[in-house]
């Protein structure tokens, strides 16, 4: 049976693997160093087996899916050796990593970069995809039938792109930060008790939501138009918002993790090609 082989178990791992699991083609084999941790993925993924470390010959069927932290990915690849993994499909969910560093780790060219967020485990991911234009179709078609049917594909043209979609997935963060504050405020101000409160904003979130039309820019505008009546409640709302300038706020904080993300595969890139050739520590 091909095997596809989770090398690294953090939250990201965990969001995926269900939906790996559902599609039942593959033996899904766990790697993770720490006998602590992998007690507990025994316990909470029974139907994987986990091991320590890649001690085998991956085959050109299996899948090799790299989830360690890009910090650690030099050391990790080559403590596994090149001679186990130049065979198998590589498909890298780490940021920063280009897929010349990855080739100069694994000599393998059978690579692709995917970058999800953390909503795949709801089936609701925005999955952004790099794929080299040399490899086979029926590598493309691996990757697309793991990750399609836990979310939506955005397929890239050039490498380098992946680095700013993987800043624009923080948007998922910002958008906790602004919901939190408008239930804390429910919350310390107008009495509500925190159980109604979140339940009440889920709400009219899931509603604006609905209201949205995917491929309409223009909706955008006419959900506060249609929200907001002349002289109303909302208006006031929106001019404090105006006020305080929040479209540059989101703007600012946008644009300076997308700097943030180029500057770290930059650095990433330009140590492992430099540290090739030095004694693993």
């Amino acid at each position: 049976m091909k095997k596809l082989i989770v090398f690294g178990t953090g939250h990201l791992a965990k969001a995926l693997l269900p939906t790996f699991l559902a599609q039942s083609y593959y033996q899904i084999i766990l790697i993770h160093y720490n006998e602590e941790v992998i007690q507990q993925l025994k316990q909470q993924f029974p139907e994987c087996e986990v091991k320590s470390k890649i001690d085998w010959e991956l085959q050109r069927d299996d899948v090799l899916l790299l989830l360690v932290k890009p910090q650690q990915a030099r050391k990790a690849l080559l403590n596994v050796g090149v001679s186990l993994i130049k065979k198998c499909l590589i498909i890298s969910l780490m940021a920063g990593i280009n897929t010349k560093s990855l080739f100069l780790l694994t000599q393998n060219q059978r690579i692709i970069r995917v970058m999800p967020n953390i909503a795949n485990s709801t089936n609701n991911g925005a999955n952004a995809v790099f794929i080299n234009p040399n490899l086979a179709k029926q590598d493309v078609e691996i990757v697309k039938t793991l990750f399609s049917k836990s979310g939506k594909l955005y397929e890239l043209l050039n490498e380098e792109e992946i680095d700013v979609f993987a800043a624009i997935l923080s948007c998922s963060a910002y958008f906790y930060i602004a919901l939190k504050g408008m239930v804390d405020t429910l919350i310390s101000h107008l009495g509500f008790d925190p159980l109604n409160a979140m339940n009440l904003m889920h709400q009219i979130i899931n509603g604006s939501i609905s209201l949205l039309e995917p491929d309409s820019y223009q909706s955008l505008s006419e959900g506060c138009s249609k929200a907001a009546s002349k002289g109303g409640i909302t208006e006031q709302g929106i001019k404090v918002l105006q006020e305080n300038d929040i479209s540059k706020i989101f703007s600012q904080a946008i644009l300076s993790g997308v700097a943030k993300a180029q500057a770290f595969q930059k650095d990433l890139n330009e140590e492992i090609q430099k540290g090739l050739n030095k004694p693993l520590t």
